[in-house]
């Protein structure tokens, strides 16, 4: 493709416009060739190329769920970003929002932000969320969007964001039968809920005594138990008071105990 610029009288700065809408390619070269009225001939020839993308080339987080609830266990995440060139980075938190269809999209306002006019120099880099917002407060439990915002030395911009969710909420634990004062046989059903959305195991314990020194297990399970049966117990040799203790724990670490 060649377009031209002539002229027949000296001159120093701009020597045209250029309209580059319709180019296709990568790299263009410029030759400026002046003639004099002898004939002499001097040329110069430069070439160049067009920005006109950025790419996030990798985007990831260490855990797609966490919580910030301060225990040591599971109480950030890490995200991690890729970009090919030179770039400002700004990286934020977002509520996700629910559209019609099902899809989930940024909120307008985000609830964090991590930072703020980052020099990425191109390359891997990573950054942090604590699980908390602008004003220093743990947010509440739900989906949120790690957002990176970048935009290059040619003002070229790009938005990338991946999905994280938020689990401060311990598992329910209910034991429904057995409770005083029913009346109970030498094996006896315990039934009750062990239940989470991000469900990981429970535990079933008996103990002799109000506040038992020793518990032996009933039965254990990595299977959400609703108003069913938790395990089977048998006390035979058992006398006088006992105590039932269920314990439920999800995939962040978040744990509930209840006793009967």
């Amino acid at each position: 493709q060649v377009f031209s610029i002539s002229g027949n009288r000296p001159i120093q700065g701009s020597l045209g416009l250029w309209d580059i809408t319709s180019l296709r390619g990568e790299t263009f070269s410029l030759k400026l060739k002046v003639f004099d009225k002898a004939g002499n001939v001097k040329c110069d020839t430069t070439s160049f190329s067009f920005d006109n993308l950025l790419e996030i080339v990798h985007l990831s987080t260490d855990k797609s769920l966490f919580s910030p609830n301060g225990d040591g266990v599971f109480d950030e995440v890490e995200i991690y970003y890729e970009i090919d060139e030179y770039a400002t980075v700004d990286t934020k938190v977002f509520k996700l929002v629910k559209a019609e269809d099902g899809s989930y999209g940024l909120d307008s306002v985000p609830v964090r932000t991590i930072v703020s006019g980052l020099q990425n120099l191109g390359g891997m880099e990573n950054a942090s969320w604590d699980g908390r917002d602008d004003s220093d407060t743990v947010v509440p439990d739900g989906l949120y969007g790690m957002a990176v915002f970048a935009t290059d030395s040619c003002g070229n911009t790009k938005l990338r964001w991946t999905a994280v969710e938020v689990d401060n909420t311990p598992p329910q634990t209910i034991i429904t039968y057995p409770r005083p004062p029913d009346p109970i046989g030498n094996i006896v059903e315990v039934r009750g809920i062990a239940d989470d959305p991000n469900f990981q195991s429970y535990l079933l314990e008996a103990g002799q005594g109000d506040q038992p020194d020793t518990w032996f297990l009933i039965s254990s399970n990595t299977t959400p138990v609703k108003e069913d049966i938790l395990g089977t117990w048998n006390n035979s040799g058992l006398d006088g008071a006992c105590t039932l203790r269920l314990t439920a724990t999800d995939e962040v670490g978040n744990k509930n105990t209840t006793t009967v």
